[in-house]
């Protein structure tokens, strides 16, 4: 075996025990009575990773390899660490995977760039002499460019998600992509929102359960009462009660097996004091003199034993202001106190930790340690704490003018004694100049008078009975446009209308990559020019679905009008580009 060995577990392979070993190049499987490993694995075969769902048992593996393509499944086994040894092993194998498809993907688009180069140099052939033989070369697709990338096969699996999910998208890819109208690169150009999302959605893992743990017991027919251990109630029992863990590792093998471990444990009082409910458990009991050593004093002290770490936000803290008021005393009140059933504060304070502990795994490091420094980056002389950002209301704040925006005029005296002049000379409606020699306050009292004096009085309003007429009819057409009867007679058959959503949503995609390179800075002209002419064919599809439309051609004229106005536009801003 070469290489230092990265992890090592107990597996099953074909209902077989052996052990599973991993260095930096080979991964083996060997057989306790055989000295020499019975499957070796290249590491430059690796190509794709399946692992059981969370919470699954047997917690297997599965390695997907090429070259020839084949696959294999192993099962890990051991009773204390299944998990964790899957999860190391998946961890190590992941990184393998992501640098075997970069390098395929590398020398993939390097064959490529090499074939196109080859094909640019090659002589066109004298008419009468032999063609020189074709290179053959799948399309090329770069990823360098797209958001949130993790590795190139990564992005051809989300790909793949996206148009699966999407049936018009997949459609428009093989129309377009798979029949070579135009690259990969260009058809996900824009389109990077639905990768970023798609990849944000599939790199989710499901969080830690929100339970407590608290193995059930069952019963047989026979009356035997019994607790199933697997790995997984193992793994869980160890990270939510490390004393556990510690006990174990201190006194198995020796003095104690596994499974009298498992069975002392479930007897004594630590496990009675560990069940997720206030009762003691004192009738089931017993003592035992291992685990009776780790047993420490309930935690039912006014304060708790272990107390919270990381920032606290003085905010939201409950204990931020015990220290006020001591000239008066500072004596907790009834709704501060701890408790007054102390029987209870045990279990208040374990599901307190439990909660805790669930919210630093969702958070992570990261956003602990981002927190803590958006706390530090707030402080400032007059506010060390940061307080005042927090509280700062903006609703709460005078109403204030908005900067007004300086007009560039050239010559300023001229502008505004020219409107002023244009503003006396007799201009404005009749009303308005009825105004102009009157006094504001006299103005204002004349509003005054004919405000005091109106009255809502809707019954006097008459409409003319032609309009009534005119607009029950533009209702009512509006109606039977809309109904089902209408919309059924006015649908166009199904092929046509197959035909003429293609052919809009393949304009609307050349439009659209026509218009990014466009207006790009500086103008992609060449990516330009190739629009263009896809671009002038449309108005010959167009005629050709409206021909095969037989009596609806007119109507499928009219549906993809709006489309071909936009195809002028944009053929009319192509030409003035070329002469710009």
């Amino acid at each position: 075996m070469s290489g230092t060995v990265l992890a090592s577990a107990p597996t099953l392979y074909k209902r077989k025990a052996g052990t599973l070993t991993l260095t930096s190049s080979i991964l083996t499987w060997t057989e306790p009575s055989t000295p020499t490993p019975s499957l070796g694995i290249p590491i430059s075969r690796l190509n794709a990773l399946f692992a059981s769902k969370a919470g699954a048992t047997p917690i297997r593996l599965k390695i997907d390899l090429v070259n020839p393509p084949e696959s294999f499944n192993f099962t890990f086994t051991s009773p204390i660490s299944a998990l964790g040894d899957r999860e190391s092993f998946k961890d190590h194998l992941a990184t393998f995977v992501a640098q075997n498809r970069a390098a395929t993907s590398a020398a993939v688009e390097s064959s490529v760039a090499a074939a196109a180069s080859s094909r640019s140099q090659t002589p066109v052939p004298a008419p009468g002499s032999p063609a020189p033989a074709a290179t053959a070369a799948g399309p090329s697709t770069s990823r360098a460019g797209t958001p949130g990338a993790r590795a190139p096969e990564d992005q051809a699996a989300i790909k793949a998600r996206i148009l699966t999910k999407d049936p018009a998208l997949g459609e428009l890819f093989q129309q377009l992509v798979v029949n070579h109208v135009i690259t990969e690169t260009e058809f996900w150009q824009g389109r990077e929102h639905l990768l970023r999302l798609e990849s944000l959605s599939s790199a989710q893992r499901p969080g830690r359960p929100s339970a407590l743990v608290d193995p059930r017991p069952s019963s047989s027919q026979s009356g035997d009462v019994t607790i199933t251990i697997t790995p997984q109630l193992v793994h869980d029992i160890f990270e939510e009660y490390p004393i556990v863990q510690k006990i174990y590792v201190e006194n198995v093998p020796k003095p104690l097996d596994e499974t009298e471990f498992w069975v002392r444990y479930f007897h004594s009082h630590l496990f009675a004091r560990h069940r997720a409910s206030s009762r003691t458990d004192a009738d089931l009991a017993k003592d035992d003199p291992i685990f009776d050593k780790y047993l420490e004093a309930a935690d039912d002290g006014l304060e708790p034993r272990r107390a919270g770490e990381g920032v606290v936000d003085r905010l939201l803290d409950l204990g931020a202001t015990e220290e006020d008021h001591t000239e008066t005393g500072n004596q907790k009140d009834i709704t501060m106190q701890a408790g007054r059933l102390r029987t209870t504060l045990p279990l208040m304070r374990r599901f307190n930790e439990h909660s805790q502990r669930l919210l630093e795994s969702s958070l992570g490091e990261d956003e602990r340690v981002g927190k803590r420094r958006r706390i530090e980056e707030n402080e400032d002389e007059l506010d060390p704490q940061g307080y005042i950002s927090q509280i700062d209301i903006e609703d709460l704040h005078d109403p204030q003018a908005a900067p007004a925006v300086m007009l560039d005029v050239a010559d300023r005296e001229t502008f505004y004694v020219s409107g002023a002049a244009s503003s006396g000379d007799g201009g404005g409606t009749a009303e308005e100049r009825a105004y102009e020699g009157m006094d504001k306050a006299a103005v204002l009292e004349r509003m005054r008078g004919v405000l005091r004096d109106w009255e809502a009085d809707l019954g006097e309003l008459v409409l003319a009975e032609e309009d009534v007429g005119k607009a029950m009819e533009d209702m009512t057409r509006s109606i039977k446009t809309r109904g089902p009867t209408s919309r059924s007679k006015d649908e166009l058959p199904p092929t046509t209308m197959r035909q003429a959503v293609s052919c809009h949503t393949a304009a609307c995609e050349f439009l659209r990559l026509f218009w990014s390179a466009a207006l790009s800075s500086p103008p992609d002209r060449e990516c330009a020019k190739r629009m263009v002419g896809f671009l002038a064919k449309t108005g010959e599809k167009v005629e050709g679905v409206a021909l095969g439309a037989g009596t609806d051609a007119e109507r499928v004229r009219t549906a993809l009008r709006p489309v071909m106005d936009s195809v002028r536009k944009a053929m009319a801003y192509w030409k003035g580009m070329k002469k710009g």
